[in-house]
């Protein structure tokens, strides 16, 4: 039987707004059309050789997983990942702090990898098709990140107790 105190401590306001917004990404997704749903992530290059992208190339476009050096440049490359590795670094570190306060700085680290990753991009590869290759991955880090961030931030809560 689930007692009160378990109720109580799930009734919180982290765990509510978390459930709201997953409920509104759950509606989302199934209520608006896929070629929508694709503009809104990819922009006006959904399409890759006529075919539409499905949601899984997010985690490796715009390279492919067809060797090494593509491997690399997508671990090493992809805001997913780079976001990722730096949000766990800032969690784990940060003790004591709330929940919308780490969603208001995951938002201040999400504009500085944005504005890093765009001035490396294209001091490195000086061309202009930064945002048609990698807008999926900010909209995806934007999207996702609240949910992200709750899961971190409960994982590790449940290690430093």
């Amino acid at each position: 039987m689930i007692s009160k105190e378990y109720i109580k401590s799930m009734m919180n306001i982290e765990n509510i707004s978390i459930l709201i917004y997953i409920s509104l990404i759950i509606a989302y997704v199934l209520l608006i059309n896929d070629i929508s749903k694709k503009h809104l992530i990819y922009g006006s290059n959904y399409e890759i050789n006529k075919q539409l992208i499905d949601e899984t190339t997010i985690f490796t476009y715009p390279y492919k997983l067809s060797d090494v050096p593509s491997l690399l440049k997508i671990i090493f490359m992809n805001p997913l990942y780079i976001y990722i590795v730096c949000i766990s670094i800032y969690l784990y570190n940060i003790s004591n702090i709330s929940f919308i306060k780490s969603l208001i700085i995951n938002y201040g680290i999400i504009s500085i990898l944005l504005l890093i990753h765009a001035v490396s991009y294209k001091i490195i590869h000086n061309d202009e098709q930064y945002e048609e290759k990698y807008r999926p991955h900010f909209v995806t880090i934007i999207l996702l990140s609240p949910i992200i961030i709750f899961i971190y931030f409960k994982i590790i809560s449940m290690i430093k107790s």
